[in-house]
Formats: C-alpha cells, structure tokens, sequence
C-alpha cells in the first residue's frame, strides 16, 4: 500500500477506498490538580477529536475508528474522555465508527494526558487543485487556551467543513492549529508552488493574526476561483506563480 506524499497533517494511503489517518495530543487540560488549564475533561476530548474530524473532512473523507490512548487511569480519565468521544459523534451526526483505545492503569498521574487518532476513508479526495488566480480565504477566527472555551460556538468544526464544499467550488480546504494560518498557508505555496500575493488582505483585520495560534483547529482557509461576499469568511489575498530568482 502506497503512502501518498503531503505536507498536511494527515497521513493518506492510496487505496480503494483512500485510506486517511489525523492524530491530535492533549495536555494538561482536565480536571486534575496538576493541569494548567481546568476544563471537563469531556471538553477537553471534544476539542481533540474534533481537530482530528476536521483534518479528515477538509480532504473528504469521513472516519471509522477513533483511538484514543489516555496516560491516566481508565476510571475517571478514561471513561470522561469516551463520554467526550460520543457526544462529539453526536453532534456531527457520526454515527457508525468502532472505539480502541489503553490508557495507564500502574502508575498514579497528577496532569491529564490523552491523545486520539481517527482511520477514516474517501472515495475520492478532494485536496491538491489549488492554481494560479484562486482565490485564499479564511474561515473563523484563530483562539487558543480560555479563549477557545469563550467561543466554542464560533470554532471550525465537521459540520461547517462539510456545509462549505456544498456551497462554494473549494479547490484546498486546510484547518489552521498552532501553527497559526501562516503555517497552512506555507503548506499550500509548498504543495502548489505558488506564491500568495496578500496586497489583497482584507482590511477588516490586522494581519497579524496570520501569525497567531489557532489552537485545536479553530479556524481554516480555503481556496477557490469564486469570489465570497459571506462575512464570516475573509480573503487573505490571490495565488500567482512563484517568481524564479
């Protein structure tokens, strides 16, 4: 089975269907003493599967086994960060996937640790068809830590994905995490060989948010020759080619 090669962070395997895998790590975010941020630690499970749905549905794919590997006991950690894992599922109307996972049972922890991946499969992908003249957008806004418990209702997830390639011709569609939006944006000039000209920067937001952490995949941006008028999506400029020195 052929691994195909990409920048993003996804692993994809060329299959029938395409297999594609996303990862996500959390720590110290729960509910033990020694966390640094005190959420639910459903919550916590929530946000790191739902950046894990998010990288699989930007390439159109959907998922069928979520792992979860947690570094604490089974009994709370474990069973609050299921409970996560199901009514993530729920809310995006996932309904049929298997559930694996281990956690550590021999040694007492003081900070939560869990980590979750997602094997899903597209039967075709829909990435890598961004070209000279599309257009670059952004899609939300770049939070992290308490900010993002302060807008979960503003924050990327599967459903919105989904809902925006039925509206718009999505050429590239990738999530932005702590990297900030320049990270994914670099990803795209790397895979394109294309040059973002951003004289076209909307003027709505200081550009410096490019540069900002955008956390558990609170944000994204998209590409496509069509031009959108919807404001809850910002253009950040135009794809041309790359200049040779």
């Amino acid at each position: 089975m052929k691994t195909l090669k990409t920048c993003r962070d996804i692993s994809v395997m060329e299959n029938t269907p395409f297999i594609v895998i996303a990862t996500d790590s959390s720590g110290s975010i729960g509910e033990k003493e020694g966390d640094w941020l005190h959420v639910k630690t459903e919550i916590a499970a929530s946000h790191c599967l739902r950046v894990c749905l998010n990288e699989l549905y930007a390439v159109g794919a959907v998922p069928d086994i979520i792992i979860s590997t947690v570094s604490n006991e089974f009994d709370d950690t474990g069973v609050m960060i299921l409970e996560g894992i199901h009514e993530t599922c729920q809310r995006y109307h996932i309904t049929s996937y298997e559930i694996n996972g281990s956690s550590e049972e021999n040694f007492p922890t003081m900070m939560t640790g869990f980590g979750i991946t997602v094997v899903g499969h597209a039967n075709k992908l829909q990435w890598q068809k961004t070209c000279e003249g599309d257009y670059c957008y952004i899609y939300g806004w770049p939070f992290v830590g308490e900010e993002v418990l302060e807008h979960e209702e503003d924050l990327l997830n599967a459903l919105i994905i989904q809902k925006l390639f039925k509206e718009y011709d999505i050429h590239d569609f990738l999530p932005c995490g702590s990297g900030g939006i320049i990270s994914e944006i670099g990803v795209l000039c790397e895979q394109t060989e294309l040059t973002l000209m951003h004289e076209r920067l909307d003027e709505s937001f200081d550009s410096q948010i490019l540069y900002e952490s955008a956390g558990p995949s609170t944000c994204g941006i998209l590409t496509t020759p069509e031009k959108i008028t919807d404001e809850q999506i910002k253009l950040l400029g135009t794809f041309t080619e790359t200049e040779e020195e």
